[in-house]
């Protein structure tokens, strides 16, 4: 299984909570940048640029690849901006977290969304009508009129939270757009993504090639990765080491995991 596919899989136990169940583990994602992102979505966002900056131009692939992971990695904090799109099924993700677990940000899943904070190692979740649609048991009312708009608290260590612990894991991102793990690397021309001068470099990852674009302006931070085959993928990386601001709701706006285990949840 890619990455890519590893990440839909767990977007698409996200979308459906009771699906959560047995669903929390594993570590490997891949996904695509958000189709309202010039940056990862549209090819004329690369364009043609001058020549690459002096610290990197002159580095083989794997040179960039090693100074680029290096600088992501020693990193506070980051947005992630990702897409996935799989068996006619689009899932994206907007999530700015830290290195320290703090992650804030929202899920769209085929036309439903899901708002996500997680601090103080605690992961709450809130969705529109359309995330809970479905959600409960034949003849009940349904999730949503138990949720009543309120903020869902998970049972830390639950199979749910280690869900959203999962896709706020910033070093996890790190780790799967490695551009070292497309085995024997190629360097591109230079070029700009969103009028950021980058080098793309290129690499074979389980049969799809992945090219990770590497900025030549200041720290060599990756700011979009994407991979070609069946299931169009990307990423793109911004807000480096900016804060990052995620406050819990208050008690009264929220609603404990538990009091939805009669929808299997």
């Amino acid at each position: 299984m890619t990455a890519t596919r590893k990440l839909t899989a767990a977007l698409a136990c996200a979308v459906g909570m009771a699906a959560l169940m047995g669903c929390g583990g594993g570590h490997g994602r891949k996904v695509s940048s958000p189709a309202s992102s010039a940056r990862a979505a549209s090819p004329a966002a690369v364009t043609s640029s001058p020549a690459a900056g002096p610290a990197l131009k002159e580095l083989t692939a794997a040179q960039i690849s090693d100074r680029a992971m290096a600088a992501m990695k020693g990193l506070s904090s980051a947005v992630v901006d990702t897409q996935s799109v799989a068996d006619g099924q689009t899932s994206r993700t907007t999530l700015a977290m830290t290195a320290k677990g703090v992650c804030t940000g929202h899920l769209k899943v085929s036309g439903a969304t899901l708002a996500v904070v997680r601090v103080g190692g605690t992961t709450y979740i809130k969705g529109d009508n359309a995330w809970w649609k479905g959600q409960g048991a034949p003849g009940s009312p349904g999730v949503a009129a138990v949720v009543k708009g309120r903020w869902v608290k998970m049972t830390a260590g639950s199979m749910e939270d280690k869900t959203y612990t999962y896709l706020c894991d910033l070093s996890l991102d790190l780790e799967i757009y490695d551009p070292g793990q497309g085995g024997v690397l190629t360097k591109g021309a230079p070029t700009v993504v969103d009028g950021e001068p980058v080098i793309p470099i290129s690499g074979l990852v389980q049969g799809s090639t992945q090219t990770t674009y590497v900025a030549t302006r200041g720290k060599p931070y990756v700011v979009k990765s994407v991979e070609s085959g069946p299931d169009a993928a990307g990423v793109d990386f911004s807000g480096f080491d900016e804060p990052v601001s995620a406050v819990a709701p208050p008690a009264s706006q929220t609603v404990d995991e538990s009091e939805l285990t009669r929808f299997g949840i």
